[in-house]
């Protein structure tokens, strides 16, 4: 930005000046020093947190670039870039959950319910007992992601069988034990379509969040995943859906801009905290008690000038 010059000014808090009157660094109430690195013609600087502090305006349209002859540079303000990285697809074990041999009262049909899962101290899935032996007869299948480190944020399935030409319909269900399921994806649907020489390919369902964190009632961490098929029940033995592999991946990687924190002093204003951030962009709060082994409720208001209404945040 200063190309010629060895320095620049950088200065918020324009000051009441005449509009046809040529802005001087003496208009603005801060400043500070710009060092331009090499001898480029374009230079990039990331704005401190005291630009925020000082600046009047929420989009920074009072801020100014200066040279040491106190002449305006042209600049441009470039939010810092959010990214996302994809992660890798994987393959994860799955195994058929047989067809129960006996409907007892009560049950309401649940084939999880009434099947042996054996399991290695790790958590991993060593054999699946009970019920009927024949794959071709599995409505849900039981996927064993006790190995992932991150959540699995979407699945991809490929499979043989079904109702040619039709959608197939299946839920998905979570659980730390598997014993206790809990369904985190009601309805999702998977099509293999072909038609007038078009084809139609939807083999991927994705989860939520909640999936892979925490299950109702912070029981744990979820480390298995049940695919039931829903449709399975009006499909022939010979129609009925059969996994043949699984792959998942976790949610994407999100590149974070440079981040600094700041230290606020707070002031007792209408019977709370008063911080005062300026127009700098926090992202977080982080608010620690003022005793040890201390639980306090507390509640988060915002608001950009002091004649606004405070705004609940949280």
């Amino acid at each position: 930005m200063c190309w010629d010059a060895l320095r620049c000014l950088l200065l918020a808090g324009l000051a009441l000046a005449s509009p046809v009157q040529a802005l001087t660094p003496n208009d603005f109430a801060e400043g500070l020093d710009l060092t331009p690195v090499g001898d480029g013609a374009l230079q990039r600087a990331y704005l401190p947190a005291d630009v925020y502090r000082t600046a009047t305006r929420a989009d920074l349209d009072d801020l100014r670039v200066f040279n040491r002859a106190g002449a305006e540079v042209a600049f441009g303000l470039i939010p810092a870039p959010v990214s996302a990285t994809e992660s890798a697809w994987q393959a994860v074990p799955f195994f058929p959950l047989p067809a129960p041999t006996k409907t007892r009262r009560g049950m309401g049909g649940d084939a999880l319910s009434r099947i042996d899962v054996q399991l290695a101290d790790n958590g991993t899935v060593v054999a699946i007992r009970g019920g009927s032996g024949d794959h071709s007869l599995a409505q849900a299948w039981l996927l064993d992601i006790s190995s992932w480190r991150e959540p699995v944020a979407e699945l991809q399935f490929a499979w043989r069988g079904g109702v040619a030409g039709a959608l197939l319909e299946l839920q998905v269900q979570v659980s730390d034990d598997p014993a206790n399921w809990h369904t985190v994806v009601p309805r999702a649907a998977l099509a293999r379509l072909n038609f007038g020489g078009h084809d139609v390919l939807q083999n991927r369902v994705r989860l939520p969040p909640a999936a892979g964190v925490e299950l109702a009632g912070g029981s744990g961490r979820a480390r298995y995943l049940a695919v039931r098929f829903t449709t399975a029940n009006d499909a022939t033995a010979l129609n009925r859906p059969m996994l043949t592999a699984v792959l998942g991946r976790a949610a994407a990687a999100v590149n974070t801009p440079q981040v600094d924190a700041r230290l606020l002093a707070g002031a007792l204003v209408d019977g709370g905290l008063n911080y005062d951030a300026g127009r700098y962009p926090l992202r977080a709060v982080s608010i620690l008690p003022a005793k040890t082994n201390d639980a306090a409720e507390v509640r988060l208001l915002t608001r950009s000038t002091a004649r606004e209404p405070w705004r609940v945040l949280g």
